[in-house]
């Protein structure tokens, strides 16, 4: 595990133990707090998603041995990717394409992209990526219905950008200009 993946999962974890966000001192790249512990300088949205592996991990490690729980910590990265893909379908379908578009859509939104070499690792690009492309994605369909889907769509974009920026504040740039089909 990198020092970056290990966090967030630590962080998933200590939330589900302990109901709190501190980690140990001394653990990489933490920020100590007055009261002795530290806490994560990523964001907490992959932390947030991760929080049901954390809760099941000792379960399947108790009757499974230490270290058999591990796998259930790429399965938000995994679908981070699958979510990009296909939201990447949805924006070209939603922007006029024909259905054939949609597959190479999705293989260069995974695959054929570094993306795709994410899904196994437990950073938190893939979660990203799909809050992103869930944003624009809404966005688009807010601007392409009418009536109340309307409303939840814009109501979908604007959560799923929120996300994005509780995942990486630096996406506070970033996360405005998926909004851009809501003007």
């Amino acid at each position: 595990m990198v020092a970056d993946g290990r966090q967030m999962i630590n962080t998933a974890v200590a939330i589900t133990e302990t109901g709190e966000i501190g980690l140990a001192r001394g653990t990489d790249f933490t920020l100590p707090r007055p009261r002795g512990d530290a806490v994560s300088r990523f964001g907490i949205g992959t932390s947030l998603l991760q929080m049901p592996a954390a809760w099941l991990a000792p379960k399947v490690e108790t009757v499974r041995g230490p270290g058999s729980s591990q796998f259930l910590f790429l399965l938000v990265p995994l679908l981070g990717v699958l979510v990009t893909a296909w939201a990447a379908a949805r924006v070209v379908l939603l922007l006029g394409a024909p259905a054939a578009a949609a597959a190479p859509a999705v293989l260069l939104a995974s695959i054929a992209s570094p993306l795709g070499s994410y899904a196994a690792m437990e950073f938190s690009e893939p979660v990203q990526a799909a809050a992103l492309g869930l944003a624009f994605a809404a966005a688009l369909a807010s601007a392409r219905t009418e009536g109340r889907a309307t409303t939840r769509f814009a109501v979908a974009a604007g959560v799923a950008a929120g996300f994005a920026v509780l995942t990486k504040s630096s996406l506070v740039i970033a996360a405005p200009w998926t909004l851009l089909p809501l003007l």
